[in-house]
């Protein structure tokens, strides 16, 4: 998202945002629990 300096990325299943908002480097948990978190609110099982 360059326009917006914020970068998503994952390594080894963690997810993580980077930006200056969040002082850097950000981890977000687990790649697997987004997965199923948004399978979940599209109703996909």
């Amino acid at each position: 998202y360059q326009g917006t300096d914020v970068y998503i990325g994952s390594l080894g299943g963690s997810l993580y945002a980077y930006g200056t908002q969040f002082g850097g480097l950000l981890e977000l948990g687990e790649l697997s629990h987004w997965a199923e978190e948004m399978q979940k609110e599209t109703g996909n099982k």
